[in-house]
């Protein structure tokens, strides 16, 4: 779009620019012809001794054509200056459409930079919401942890007193409560530890998603910064 407007501009100023070469040419041509004449004109005059009727008819009729001169000198004056406001115009309105152009592309840059904003700052949102819930999940499985161990140490030491002595029926059930709570704790620690990958794979995500709408961001400012000045330049 911008390159059109300009070779419009560039096409438009071209013409105008040959329009006025040849119309100073004939401005110039016209101002030496009027010189000549003027001078043909007094020196005819001053010697005039006698001043009968023909010469007198050619006297006026010098005078006339002096005069019919000096009107084509005013008429090409008002040509040319009619032409330089043309040109003025084309120009002005070149500039206009380019103003136009600049403000309608820094709205643009300026919307993406809003929407880009508000993404942002949901990301941010969705990384603090993972990282609580990460430390959540994390507490959780060191108290799941700690739960496994003290089963695990309790299982052991029942295990231990079942080859030492006979164990009593309400032990054999404890143990093998016991027994089944380790395994379960085991395999909520394995769960665990996998959600707990997961949410850090998406909080990895999420950050950089983050840092690369950063860097947009500021490549987008830089940007508008720059069509700013162009528009000052201008």
């Amino acid at each position: 779009m911008k390159i059109i407007i300009k070779l419009t501009a560039v096409m438009a100023a071209l013409v105008l620019l040959s329009a006025n070469s040849k119309a100073q040419q004939r401005l110039d041509s016209l101002l030496k012809e009027r010189d000549t004449q003027y001078n043909q004109y007094n020196k005819f005059k001053s010697d005039l001794k006698e001043r009968p009727w023909i010469k007198l008819v050619e006297l006026g009729d010098k005078a006339s054509a002096l005069i019919e001169t000096d009107n084509h000198i005013l008429k090409q004056y008002l040509l040319q200056e009619i032409s330089l406001n043309q040109e003025l115009t084309v120009e002005l309105e070149h500039l206009n459409q380019e103003v136009a152009l600049l403000n309608k592309e820094t709205q643009m840059q300026e919307n993406m930079l809003a929407e880009r904003h508000n993404f942002a700052n949901t990301l941010l949102y969705i990384i603090t919401g993972l990282s609580a819930l990460l430390i959540i999940m994390f507490v959780l499985f060191i108290d799941r942890q700690t739960r496994f161990r003290s089963a695990k140490l309790e299982l052991e030491r029942l295990w231990a007193d079942k080859d030492g002595s006979k164990m009593t029926r309400l032990q054999k059930d404890e143990l093998s409560l016991l027994s089944d709570q380790v395994n379960n704790l085991a395999e909520e620690n394995d769960q665990l530890k996998q959600e707990l990958n997961q949410e850090q794979g998406q909080k990895s995500e999420a950050m950089e998603s983050l840092k690369k709408e950063i860097r947009s961001r500021l490549q987008i400012e830089q940007e508008i910064k720059d069509l700013i000045s162009q528009i000052k330049k201008t």
